[in-house]
């Protein structure tokens, strides 16, 4: 008999309301995934701190998004004059539009010069050229940032789950930045190593899953004949993660009880 351990308590949960199956066989390793080689951490854990931006840039940033998400969400509420990013869940009037602004992405040109500095970094990291991947947003293709607005004591963000269970991201990495609300830990969760292992290795659900209401489309990862450990890493102002597209990673709930976790993410490939 295979012995799975449950990465943990939510998703033993899981595997009684769900549909389960162990991947097929082993996912092809793409040359970019193999190309991490060239940091040994990435190369060891499948994950790596991204380089400090400098306080003057974080800042920076930080508030162009909050402009931006004051824009977008002025299209279906009134904005308070004294809006704060940490805040959102303060100034929301409705769960509606929480989902219109939650689902958006945006171009990568729209945080100007810091995207670049944010590129070079990773082609530093990583000894590749490189460039956003393309996607398709809402029925247009384009180079998108994505971002992700977590709510206090919310789970707002993915299930467990790879990247490259979705076959278009086999080729990328990713770059997670938080912006406001990952003090003391507060960020994703991911499970070093686990990019080494194979798809028959891992337990997951066979479509999309529901969690407290929510639906994911994405396949959730819920348990391992591996040993494993899962870590959540303490992440400094203007420092956030790379990792593989092969790395198990997510279940994001922002454990803070009155600070909105807001972060970018950035999905690179070979230029």
């Amino acid at each position: 008999m295979i012995k799975i351990s449950y990465f943990n308590s939510e998703c033993e949960k899981i595997s009684k309301s769900c549909d389960l199956e162990f991947g097929k066989n082993q996912l092809p390793l793409t040359a970019l995934n193999n190309l991490l080689c060239n940091n040994a951490e990435l190369n060891k854990n499948g994950f790596g701190k991204f380089p400090v931006l400098s306080k003057s840039t974080f800042a920076s940033l930080k508030k162009c998004i909050e402009q931006i998400i004051i824009q977008q969400l002025s299209a279906y509420q009134k904005i308070s004059p004294d809006f704060e990013l940490s805040q959102y869940h303060n100034f929301l009037e409705s769960e509606e539009n929480h989902y219109k602004i939650s689902t958006w992405a945006l171009e990568y040109k729209e945080i100007g010069d810091v995207f670049f500095e944010i590129k070079k970094d990773v082609e530093d990291l990583l000894g590749l050229k490189l460039k956003v991947k393309t996607i398709n947003h809402r029925d247009k293709e384009g180079e998108y940032i994505g971002f992700r607005i977590i709510r206090p004591m919310k789970n707002d963000h993915n299930p467990f789950h790879r990247d490259a269970w979705i076959p278009y991201w086999r080729d990328t990495v990713n770059v997670w930045l938080p912006l406001c609300g990952f003090e003391d830990g507060n960020s994703l969760q991911i499970i070093p190593k686990s990019h080494q292992w194979r798809d028959d290795q891992i337990l997951k659900t066979k479509a999309g899953v529901e969690i407290e209401g929510k639906k994911y489309h994405v396949s959730a990862a819920i348990g391992a004949v591996n040993e494993f450990t899962i870590e959540t890493p303490l992440l400094n102002y203007g420092e956030g993660l790379v990792f593989s597209p092969y790395l198990i990673h997510g279940n994001g709930v922002n454990r803070k009880d009155n600070t909105t976790r807001v972060s970018l993410e950035f999905r690179f490939c070979r230029e």
